[in-house]
């Protein structure tokens, strides 16, 4: 369970790193455009901080209440049954944090356009 733990933390880490360098590269080319720079980054940057802690909430607790559900109902065992529950529980904790995190970074992106428009 350690490592399995441990890979997801990385790969979350890695994810946000990409995440934070791809929207880097999009302030950079609307600066480079002649662009609005200052608001695209306010907007990407607002939407990051909302995905990032919306998503990660989300994923961590689905997974939290996902394994405890399973444990109560006795199917958290020694042997493949256990592991292939807990992959579901795993994989079910991702994508919940995913579509959190992505309808986190419309709204907040939304929220930071609004605000910088008025």
């Amino acid at each position: 369970m350690d490592t399995v733990s441990r890979v997801l933390n990385n790969t979350g880490r890695l994810a946000i790193a990409f995440d934070a360098g791809f929207r880097a590269n999009k302030v950079h080319t609307t600066y480079e455009c002649g662009g609005d720079w200052m608001r695209e980054s306010a907007v990407l940057m607002t939407g990051f901080g909302t995905a990032g802690v919306v998503g990660g909430l989300t994923g961590k607790y689905a997974v939290i209440g996902g394994t405890a559900l399973a444990a109560q109902a006795g199917l958290i065992v020694a042997g493949p049954v256990g592991w292939a529950v807990l992959g579901v529980v795993v994989t079910v904790g991702v994508l919940a944090g995913l579509g959190a995190g992505l309808y986190a970074d419309q709204k907040g992106q939304n929220f930071a356009s609004m605000l910088w428009d008025r």
